[in-house]
């Protein structure tokens, strides 16, 4: 039927339609009576046209006694007119009961839509609260992050740190294995003179330069392996400073301009063959004025290329057919206006890595140092070289402050001398020098 077929807004639209016919017959004369107890299918049907008037076309006899309804003027609707069914039985009745439960069902989920709607409130403020739980998370591993960094930089600059302590340990660690030989080795009685017992200690090749001769004013003479004939520079009466006494030694003191003592060439002062090197050892008693490599000992060809030169922080060796040095430098000077005992030892290892075999001491103890080697370095050469004091040649550099002589005299020796001798020398000098 045409009512089953029809959507919701146009049935409203219909039964406000059958409202109006309804009250229409009713005031006109004629009532409509539609029993819901009707049990036979019984149909309305009227037309309708689009300015909203309404024509019956037929209507139900429900009662036996009531009266018939008015006779349509046809039994169908014209073109311009729409046909509506009405039926009057008792599915109208269920149709609105439906209506009313599924209003009712309406409403329960409306309420569920409520409940749910609180409850996705409630979802959404704890996803805020999580949000916030997490954004302080990353603020706080950002600040971590930031702190690793720098107990990163802080552990780099610690081992950093550790790296030069280590270094120092093994400074010490050398020093203090010098001391406990020096403290091994009894200080020299004074039975005897100082030369006798310093020649005693270098041994049979040791040589001492005393510096000042009583009977000679332009020369004086070594004493031990060899007796060396040096000439000053000047006559050591016409020094700036003249010759004075610390202790029970004679101490020269020298200008740096135009002082110095030089020998003549002499073969005992050669320490390589060309081929391979020998050992040696030099010491020199010393109070300094200025700072610089000052030159203490030299063994020089005349031309300022010798095979050696020891000065007061460094000893250079010199191969000159390869034309090829090495050396090795203190890593600090010597303080001035003391006095100090600065020794040198060379092992003779020659080759590339010869300044390897060089250790350098100060006051009786190793003294750190740093070696710089060279490819081309083979030995030093056998030519009978100069030995100078103070100074080098050509005249050119010269020492500035005091060196002891007498037995404290500057010494050489081919031998390397033990950490133990030179300790014992130290011991004896700061003796003879009241120091």
């Amino acid at each position: 039927m045409m009512s089953r077929q029809l959507s919701m807004p146009a049935r409203r639209l219909l039964w406000t339609f059958v409202g109006a016919f309804v009250f229409a017959l009713a005031a006109g004369g004629t009532l409509l009576w539609v029993a819901s107890a009707a049990t036979d299918e019984q149909t309305y049907r009227f037309c309708v046209n689009e300015a909203g008037k309404v024509r019956l076309l037929d209507a139900p006899h429900v009662e036996q006694d009531a009266p018939p309804p008015p006779r349509p003027d046809s039994d169908s609707c014209r073109r311009s007119e729409h046909l509506i069914e009405i039926p009057t039985d008792r599915r109208v009745t269920e149709l609105e009961a439906a209506a009313e439960s599924m209003g009712s069902s309406l409403a329960e989920v409306l309420a569920s839509l409520v409940i749910v709607q609180g409850d996705v409130a409630g979802a959404q403020d704890a996803v805020e609260g999580m949000q916030a739980t997490i954004d302080e998370l990353l603020a706080a591993m950002a600040s971590a992050t930031a702190d690793i960094g720098a107990l990163q930089t802080d552990v780099a600059s610690a081992q950093t740190g550790i790296g030069g302590l280590q270094g120092s340990i093994a400074d010490l660690e050398e020093r203090v294995a010098a001391l406990e030989a020096a403290v091994a080795t009894p200080t020299p009685t004074p039975t005897g003179s100082v030369m006798s017992q310093v020649l005693a200690i270098l041994g049979e090749t040791g040589v001492v330069a005393p510096l000042v001769d009583p009977a000679q004013q332009l020369t004086f003479t070594t004493a031990g392996a060899i007796q060396q004939v040096f000439t000053w520079t000047k006559l050591l009466n016409e020094f700036d400073t003249p010759v004075s006494t610390q202790g029970t030694i004679e101490v020269v003191t020298f200008n740096g301009i135009d002082e110095g003592a030089t020998s003549q060439p002499n073969g005992y002062w050669v320490t390589g063959d060309g081929s391979t090197d020998t050992p040696f050892s030099i010491g020199v008693w010393v109070n300094l004025t200025r700072t610089g490599r000052e030159n203490l000992l030299v063994r020089d060809s005349g031309s300022g290329r010798g095979s050696w030169r020891f000065g007061t922080n460094r000893l250079l060796l010199r191969d000159q057919s390869a034309r090829s040095q090495v050396r090795r430098d203190r890593n600090t000077v010597p303080s001035l206006e003391t006095w100090h005992f600065l020794v040198v030892t060379y092992s003779g290892a020659g080759g590339p890595g010869a300044a390897n075999g060089i250790t350098m001491y100060e006051d009786g103890v190793v003294a750190a140092s740093t070696a710089t080697n060279a490819g081309g370095y083979l030995a030093m050469e056998p030519a009978p070289h100069r030995l100078t004091v103070a100074q080098s040649l050509p005249s050119v550099q010269f020492l500035e402050g005091k060196m002891a002589g007498g037995g404290l005299g500057p010494f050489f020796v081919h031998a390397e001398l033990t950490p133990a001798q030179i300790a014992q020398l130290d011991a004896l000098g700061r003796a003879a020098l009241g120091i």
